[in-house]
């Protein structure tokens, strides 16, 4: 503990020798580091509290220091994964990116084929592909070969006479899609 040396009153002079007579006093102490054998005897008790106290924040203080490195630690320990993970994302973005793309590609490849055809009177006795034919040869005068054809929507019995649904059609070829 350290030792401190007690300031003189106000308005005193200390020369070298009373300095020294105050030296001596503090390296003679006894479990005090405040006071001599002699102010030691004059203290009431207070030393004691002190030096609870002095324990006490010490004690404290230590713990905030060892809680303050962990915290630190955690914090390097962190910033290190942060970098990790944001080079993760960057990759996992570019990723994304380039897989949007090629979706909008493929989506794009995938119905360069198909056609969508609107104001086909709706038979519900007849298939819709037939009706599809049916309009092509006589309206059109072409005969393209059709994968698949079918209305979109719900089929509503008020809706067919008003206005039919649209037809979706898929042709075989691309070139039957732009002959249509």
């Amino acid at each position: 503990m350290p030792t401190v040396l007690h300031s003189p009153k106000k308005g005193a002079n200390l020369n070298s020798k009373d300095n020294k007579r105050a030296r001596d006093e503090t390296e003679d102490t006894n479990n005090c580091d405040m006071h001599t054998k002699k102010q030691k005897s004059e203290c009431c008790g207070h030393c004691d509290k002190f030096e609870l106290l002095f324990t006490s924040i010490s004690k404290k203080l230590e713990c905030f220091d060892t809680k303050l490195d962990i915290l630190i630690e955690t914090s390097k320990l962190n910033s290190v994964h942060l970098e990790k993970l944001s080079a993760e994302n960057k990759i996992l973005s570019e990723k994304v990116t380039k897989l949007t793309i090629q979706n909008e590609t493929m989506h794009c490849e995938l119905n360069k084929n198909n056609l969508m055809l609107f104001g086909l009177p709706e038979d519900a006795s007849d298939s819709v592909e037939n009706c599809v034919y049916q309009f092509f040869r006589t309206k059109l005068s072409l005969q393209p070969e059709i994968d698949i054809a079918y209305r979109i929507g719900s089929a509503n019995e008020n809706n067919c006479a008003d206005k039919p649904r649209p037809v979706k059609i898929k042709f075989v070829r691309v070139s039957d899609r732009n002959e249509v």
